[in-house]
């Protein structure tokens, strides 16, 4: 569509092409006289070689929007449309919509959000086409009273629709009255019918309020105001329940577990008792290892005990009063003398050191 869209008249004059200017003036303004075009180019001529030579800072820029009582006025109508287009509650109903159809009862919860998002569509091109000939101001001042209107009717549904279960929206739609579906259903595709038509594009032709030294600064404010009045984060009343109770889950089973660990922790000494002298090495170590026992060991030592009472052996890991044997290292072991058999363990005999 880029290929197909014509130059500003604000760029044509910037080129000195004013015969062009005047030809996009004409497709702009279709019942102006001759007269009337030319003045309104003169008039953007003058504008532009003012702003062409004239380089603001920063400051300069914001004391022009913000003190200057024109471009202050224009600041507000802009961020005031964004915000509303945001906090409408437009949202939070396509996001959730087959949440929301299936909690009041329909059946093919998925296919009403389809046919909401292709009417959004449909009277979203049916604004670009009514935009220009209609006007700006009369088409937000006919579509608000009718998204408010649209909003009251979806009200008065979801009342008489939850009068059987106390005002409460049940998960399963059971209980509710069946005969307000389909006003809800149509109220909710009047409300996206109006949106689309106003509230939806007019906000994005905030350029147009702005005059061309503050036009940058003014639709950054603007835009930064329907960003930051996004309830894009927000959730349904329900579903935030459902997260809470399930962050609260996850936390309890964190600390659960943290608070087994450090019981675990706690069960077994950093270092093992002293033994003294008296004491005996196969009770000390007996006792040591009962005391340093963890749930994990005792079903290990469990299961070793099963297995060797199936199988009809001993365990092959040594006990706690057994300590396992260690081998010396082959500089500690002593070298064989004449006095002493030398063992072979290749051939596992012994063989005299007697010389024959």
């Amino acid at each position: 569509m880029l290929l197909y869209l014509p130059e500003s008249p604000r760029y044509l004059l910037r080129q000195d092409k004013l015969e062009a200017t005047v030809n996009i003036l004409r497709k702009i303004y279709p019942y102006a006289s001759e007269a009337q075009l030319h003045l309104k180019a003169d008039v953007i001529s003058k504008s532009v070689k003012d702003t062409m030579g004239h380089t603001a800072t920063l400051v300069q820029t914001w004391k022009r929007l913000h003190l200057n009582a024109p471009n202050f006025r224009a600041l507000v109508v802009a961020c005031g449309l964004q915000g509303i287009q945001q906090l409408c509650g437009f949202n939070t109903l396509m996001y959730y919509a087959p949440t929301l159809f299936e909690n009041v009862g329909f059946d093919n919860s998925l296919v009403i959000g389809l046919v909401i998002s292709i009417v959004n569509l449909a009277f979203t091109l049916v604004a670009l086409v009514i935009i220009d000939k209609a006007g700006r101001r009369r088409i937000a001042c006919l579509t608000v009273p009718g998204m408010c209107g649209a909003l009251v009717l979806a009200a008065i549904a979801f009342h008489f629709l939850t009068i059987n279960t106390g005002g409460q929206l049940p998960d399963d739609g059971v209980g509710l009255s069946k005969k307000w579906n389909p006003v809800v259903l149509f109220s909710m595709l009047l409300y996206v019918a109006f949106y689309a038509t106003g509230i939806g594009n007019i906000p994005w032709q905030q350029g147009e309020l702005f005059e061309m030294s503050v036009r940058g600064m003014g639709t950054a404010l603007a835009t930064t105001c329907n960003w930051g009045a996004s309830p894009s984060s927000l959730s349904l009343p329900r579903q935030r329940r459902r997260r809470r109770a399930s962050l609260t889950l996850a936390l309890g089973q964190a600390a659960t577990s943290s608070s087994a660990r450090r019981s675990c922790r706690s069960s077994t000494p950093s270092r093992p008792p002293a033994r003294s002298a008296s004491t005996p090495a196969c009770a000390s170590s007996a006792r040591s290892s009962s005391s340093s026992c963890t749930p994990r060991r005792r079903a290990c030592r469990s299961r070793r005990r099963a297995r060797s009472s199936r199988t009809g052996t001993a365990s092959r890991r040594p006990t706690a009063c057994a300590p396992r044997r260690r081998r010396p290292s082959p500089r500690s072991a002593p070298r064989p003398t004449a006095s002493t058999p030398r063992r072979l363990s290749l051939f596992s005999y012994t063989l005299s050191p007697t010389p024959l």
